[in-house]
């Protein structure tokens, strides 16, 4: 199972995320196009608030 997100606010505004139950991880793509993976949920977080 995979649950899609997509941010309404904050730093990452208009990216989708993706988190796949069966990996653990969290994938990120920006408006711009990147693509970022994260496997903890702190980071991933930290990534779409503060955008670093």
């Amino acid at each position: 199972m995979i649950d899609v997100l997509i941010a309404t606010h904050g730093a990452q505004e208009g990216a989708q995320a993706q988190f796949d139950h069966s990996t653990h991880k969290w994938t990120v793509w920006t408006k711009q196009g990147l693509e970022r993976t994260y496997s903890d949920v702190v980071s991933y977080a930290r990534y779409m608030t503060r955008g670093y």
